[in-house]
Formats: C-alpha cells, structure tokens, sequence
C-alpha cells in the first residue's frame, strides 16, 4: 500500500511540475507573439507611406530586437518582409516565430535559423 502512495506521489508531483514548466514557456513566448502580431502592421504603414517594407531599426527604436530572450529580426525589400523571432536552443522545447507580407504566422520546434524554411 506505501509503494502505491508513493508511486501516485510521484507521479502528482512530475504532472505538477511538467505544468509549470508549460505555464514558462507560455510566459516566454507571449511576448515574442505579441511583438510578431504588431510588425506585420506596422509594415503596411510603412509600405504606405514610404513604397517598401522596413527592417527592425526602421520600425522601432532599437535594432537590437531582443524580446523576452527570444531575438526578433526582419528580412525586407520593395516587395516582401520576413520576420522572425528565435530563441536560443535551451532543454526547454520552445518555439521559433515567422511572419511574412501574407500575415500569417507560423512557428516551428527548430531553432538555429533566422528565418523559416517553407
């Protein structure tokens, strides 16, 4: 009977702790989608007024790009931009960010590249 208690014990606790890393994660990405939902819009008032795409610097006031430890870069030209937003590789599975003109975002596990492979 002890044996079993101490099983399920241990297994309430993995199931505790497998939710508060989740719960990180998700506090960690946040701010990186909320920074790759706001470009993209960004990028049609700029291409408004100025009949191309911008980069980073040219959209905020900083070029560094750097949001809650994932690393924010744009890719532009007359006709297209790429966004993404990496995070550095960790033991934690976290998401990688795109953007592109067509306003959708995508994300991928892989981490490494600065823009996605389509």
């Amino acid at each position: 009977m002890r044996l079993i208690l101490v099983a399920l014990a241990a297994t309430f606790l993995v199931c505790i702790q497998g939710g508060c890393v989740r719960n990180r994660i998700y506090e960690s990405e946040s701010p990186a989608l909320e920074r790759i939902r706001q470009l993209p819009v960004a990028e049609a008032e700029y291409r408004k007024t100025h009949g191309r795409y911008a980069d980073l610097a040219e959209l905020t006031d900083t070029a560094s790009g750097a949001v809650a430890g994932y690393q924010v870069t744009i890719q532009a030209s007359r006709t297209e931009y790429k966004i993404a937003a990496n995070r550095p590789a960790t033991d934690l599975p976290y998401r990688s960010f795109y953007a592109d003109q067509t306003g959708v975002i995508r994300y991928s596990f892989a981490t490494g590249s600065s823009l996605p492979h389509y």
